[in-house]
């Protein structure tokens, strides 16, 4: 409990009334605001209530259930709820310091406040507790993170150099996760020397990598996979060659190769690390799950692997759905690989074409319909069906029945996080962007090696208006993983969107299609040179891109104008206008008009979960009137 001299406070004096202090924010539960820098910030009731109360406990656990029961009244349900208010106070506390968290989450138990917690402004408060949101932009760039690991002195002599390399890298973890699949690295081509050797450090970064993610261990007994290194001699030091093993078969599963290509030693060490965390346990979570009767069969096998290395990069490139599609092929009879086919058709995301609906929609959930009930017929239960036929009533849902379906996928296994792109999404379609980047947040924190979360995350964070931060975000998954043309675009995309005209004019030299180079090509003159916007030269763009451009030049009546050609038969669109650029349009009857087209506004009324906008000064007192 918090102690209760020198003005700090003792759980008798918070009554839900007076102001008080968590580091540097005001906080004011009457008013219902926070106060950060001489910003205020609004809150909801609840939202409000669930900080009242960690604070009335600081540095202590509240259990999820007592919150639920003590703000929302019930014994059962609210959880989302309670995550939500848990994420926009993250958002608002943790804002510029996301090093830090102000809000811990203690596994199976609930939430701490990591803060002390005071009603006498008087005291001497730490400069580095939370400060406020205006500086955050500023701050991004300069809160990047470090290199993982500083560099080792250079061992000389390849035999102490091994050794060392053995006693850093495969030190035990404090506290090992059960289900984790753990890896025994052989390296009897002596690449790891000569790689030390090439690129100084790498030493230091694999071990500092294997620390935070433990997947290589030296004890035989917690190890279910080999993985074999082999390299092409001293000319070729930082190029090698992996083959992963798995248990007591004689042929690789999945081979790959490496090349540092400009990356500093560290970053290499992590990807290196990063990709074999995430191939192994993907892995290891379906072979576990699926009902195939092929856990033994050297052909099925590699296709497993294929697709837990696939997986990391979402659809971009080659979707895992071509693989689960061979694999059916070649396995007519499995019926793990027909729930596991189901699954990944319903994760992709839905498409639409110039605001208008995909027309295969409907085909792809009768090809889904059908799989689901051929695996059950064929014997396959478990995690797999449950998430498959959830995922398929969603997509035949409405919104207000999608937050019940989607609320009930939980966990941090690989279906479950690879299903999570939906609930993400009706994050984003309804405005709960705070909450969206939070769960994306967790995502990105238990898969590291999954990119295609690096993106989402981003995106939340540049629907938000948070352009920095979003680059930062993308920016340091390229430094992990460079080369990667699915970073690389949404990259250039922020950059040619938000950034500086510098770096946007270098990038527009290289696009590729004429029509989008022009569009773009007279948006950047126009927001440079504050003229008129060309807008003729952007007929052939994407309405949902064309709205966006309109809005940032501050052109809202033909921003306005293209939102209102959006159809809501394509639900996808929706998301567009949740977009910071379209924040003065809430002010307007035409946005809440389409909203309503779109039902949000029975969703938020139904629901009771507003979009984030409904918490700003500006946008509040509308949101009163029109929910």
């Amino acid at each position: 409990m918090v102690s209760d001299r020198g003005g700090w406070m003792t759980s008798t004096q918070v009554d839900g009334k007076s102001r008080f202090w968590i580091g540097q924010v005001e906080v004011d539960p009457e008013g219902l605001r926070l106060r950060i820098s001489d910003k205020d910030i609004s809150l909801e009731p609840k939202v409000m209530q669930v900080l009242v109360e960690l604070a009335i406990n600081a540095e202590e656990v509240v259990s999820r259930a007592h919150l639920i029961e003590t703000i929302w009244n019930v014994t059962y349900g609210g959880d989302e709820s309670l995550t939500r208010a848990i994420s926009i106070l993250r958002k608002h506390l943790e804002d510029g310091h996301s090093a830090r968290r102000i809000i811990v989450t203690v596994p199976r138990r609930g939430y701490r406040l990591a803060c002390e917690v005071t009603t006498d402004r008087s005291v001497n408060v730490p400069d580095d507790e939370p400060l406020s949101a205006a500086g955050a932009e500023k701050q991004v760039q300069a809160s990047k993170p470090n290199p993982w690991f500083r560099a080792l002195p250079l061992v000389v002599i390849a035999a102490v150099l091994a050794g060392l390399v053995s006693m850093v890298l495969f030190r035990p973890a404090e506290t090992p996760q059960p289900t984790t699949f753990l890896v025994e690295l052989i390296d009897e081509d002596g690449v790891l020397p000569r790689l030390e050797a090439q690129a100084p450090g790498f030493e230091g970064g694999l071990a500092a990598a294997n620390r935070d993610v433990r997947v290589f261990s030296e004890d035989t007994s917690q190890t279910e996979f080999e993985l074999r290194l082999s390299g092409k001699g001293e000319s070729d030091a930082d190029e090698f060659q992996s083959e992963l093993y798995y248990r007591d078969f004689k042929v690789p599963m999945l081979t790959l190769s490496w090349k540092r290509d400009h990356q500093s030693s560290e970053m290499f060490a992590k990807q290196f690390v990063l990709v074999t965390s995430h191939v192994t346990n993907c892995f290891g979570d379906l072979i576990g799950q699926m009902d195939t009767g092929l856990q033994t069969n050297t052909d099925f096998l590699p296709m497993l692997f294929d697709l837990c290395y696939l997986s990391r990069t979402g659809h971009f490139y080659r979707p895992g759905s071509d693989v689960t599609n061979k694999m059916i092929d070649v396995f007519p009879d499995s019926p793990g690989a027909e729930a596991l086919h189901a699954l990944l058709l319903l994760s992709q995301p839905t498409r639409h074409y110039q605001g208008r609906k995909d027309i295969r929609e409907e085909a792809l959930l009768s090809r889904v319909a059908k799989l689901l009930s051929d695996a059950k017929a064929g014997g396959q239960s478990g995690e797999l069906i449950r998430i498959g036929e959830t995922l398929l009533k969603a997509r035949h849902a409405d919104m207000i029945e999608q937050e019940a379906l989607l609320s009930t996928i939980d966990g941090s296994s690989w279906a479950a996080v690879t299903a999570g792109n939906w609930r993400v999404t009706l994050l984003r379609r309804t405005g709960r962007l705070a909450e969206a980047e939070y769960l994306l947040s967790e995502t990105v924190r238990k898969w590291p090696g999954y990119e295609d979360f690096y993106i989402a995350l981003s995106l939340a964070q540049a629907m938000q208006g948070v352009h920095d931060q979003a680059f930062a975000t993308i920016s340091d998954a390229r430094e992990v993983f460079p080369g990667r043309q699915q970073l690389d675009v949404f990259s250039e995309m922020l950059t040619l969107f938000y950034l500086d005209d510098a770096a946007a004019q270098k990038l527009l030299e290289a696009v590729p299609v004429a029509h989008i180079k022009d569009c773009l090509s007279a948006y950047r003159t126009a927001l440079r040179d504050k003229s008129d916007f060309d807008s003729g030269v952007c007929d052939r763009m994407d309405p949902t891109h064309r709205s966006r451009l309109f809005a940032l030049l501050g052109d809202y009546d033909n921003a306005m104008a293209m939102i209102e050609t959006f159809s809501e038969g394509a639900p996808g669109v929706g998301t567009v206008i949740h977009y910071a650029e379209f924040y003065e349009l809430w002010k307007t009857d035409r946005m809440w008009a389409v909203a309503d087209r779109f039902g949000l506004i029975e969703y938020w009324r139904t629901t009771g979960k507003k979009p984030d906008i409904c918490f700003t000064e500006a946008i509040r007192p509308i949101c009163d009137q029109k929910i």
